[in-house]
């Protein structure tokens, strides 16, 4: 058993990771950028002030089996919606934040997630604003 990894062993679903790759993998993986993310066009108000994307998601990510956790974080380096993400020690491989304009910008980018970027199963949380938020 590798420690920390929640009882999980260093080979996950055929894929052999020492220590010190997993430490590695941690800081190819985050952070990807820094700043805002939007994946479209800004909205902006009337007085011309940029605001907040209208969607944020988060989306738990199961790579496929032969993505190399690095093409995976390299991919998500590319994606202008991908405002931040957390591998974890789980049945899913990574938690990703997005920023996008719209549902369908949404759809698209998860879309390219698993297309391009070699995600085998994902699933999405929509993020709701909360009480004091001014959006």
């Amino acid at each position: 058993m590798t420690p920390g990894t929640g009882g999980k062993s260093a080979v996950h679903r055929g894929r052999r990771h020492s220590e010190d790759d997993e430490a590695r993998l941690l800081r190819t993986v985050l952070p990807v950028r820094s700043g805002p993310a939007t994946s479209g066009p800004a909205t902006t108000a009337g007085n011309g002030r940029v605001l907040a994307p209208a969607i944020e998601a988060l989306v738990c990510v199961r790579t496929a089996d032969t993505t190399d956790p690095e093409q995976f974080a390299a991919y998500l380096r590319t994606e202008l919606a991908v405002a931040e993400v957390w591998r974890v020690a789980a049945d899913i491989d990574a938690v990703v934040r997005l920023s996008c304009a719209s549902l369908a910008d949404l759809n698209a980018v998860v879309a390219r997630m698993r297309h391009r970027g070699g995600a085998a199963h994902t699933v999405t949380y929509l993020v709701l604003p909360s009480g004091g938020d001014s959006r």
